[in-house]
């Protein structure tokens, strides 16, 4: 049967195709089916990643800590003014830091572990497709 420039012939059980000189059975159609699928995961991988640090704000992180009061003579205690923010790391992390009234700071990296357990799950994912990816491209 023809059809366009693309002849396909039923030879058996596999169906081949015939495009120019080159000869593709349909095992070689599933493999590019599963390059295209290992881009997939790469992409949900990625997102997977990119959607632990959402899991929880620097603020709900923050709020459990107490800092370490300052030991000083006659110290009683004071307002201070609390900042809170996402550290710049592969991890996902915050930095909480308070400013007294004298100016002095105080401040500490906290890292959420249960947000990095579904970062690492994602990393996984983005591994494991790119070693799908690169073994279908190294069997065409």
């Amino acid at each position: 049967m023809r059809v366009g420039r693309r002849k396909t012939i039923a030879d058996g059980s596999p169906i081949l195709e015939c495009l120019g000189n080159t000869v593709r059975t349909a095992s070689a159609r599933f493999l590019t089916m599963r390059g295209a699928i290992a881009i997939l995961g790469v992409v949900v991988g990625l997102c997977v990643y990119a959607s632990a640090f959402l899991i929880r704000s620097p603020e709900a992180l923050c709020s459990g800590y107490e800092f370490p009061p300052r030991v000083e003579f006659g110290w009683v205690g004071s307002t201070f003014v609390p900042e809170y923010r996402r550290t710049w790391s592969p991890l996902v992390s915050a930095t909480c830091r308070v400013t007294e009234p004298d100016g002095f700071q105080q401040s500490v990296v906290l890292i959420d572990w249960q947000a990095n357990l579904v970062a690492l799950f994602g990393l996984v994912i983005v591994v494991v497709s790119l070693a799908v990816w690169v073994r279908t491209r190294s069997t065409d």
